[in-house]
């Protein structure tokens, strides 16, 4: 499948960045989000992790589909049981 030009400036422009799993606790979410702060990311930041109330100085979401924004393009890095529970499915602990 060929990529439209469309398609590629979403991926490589976003608008937003929804980091799943966002917690200063992990150290990949910690240096996602000092990098795109420091190199002056225009777009919104928005945190996602269903097991904490705010990241980073900002509320955090529970899951993807509650984001504010009606396309967040997604980056982040959690373990399975959590990035799961984030874009709204189950895992199999639950």
């Amino acid at each position: 499948m060929a990529f439209l030009p469309d398609e590629i400036d979403v991926l490589l422009n976003p608008t937003s960045v929804a980091i799943v799993g966002a917690s200063e606790n992990s150290v990949w979410a910690t240096s996602m989000v000092a990098n795109l702060r420091g190199l002056g990311f225009p777009g919104q930041l928005h945190m996602v992790n269903p097991r904490r109330d705010s990241a980073f100085g900002q509320p955090a979401f529970p899951s993807i589909s509650e984001v504010p924004q009606s396309e967040p393009r997604a980056s982040g890095r959690a373990g399975v049981s959590l990035t799961v529970q984030s874009i709204g499915g189950r895992d199999s602990d639950t």
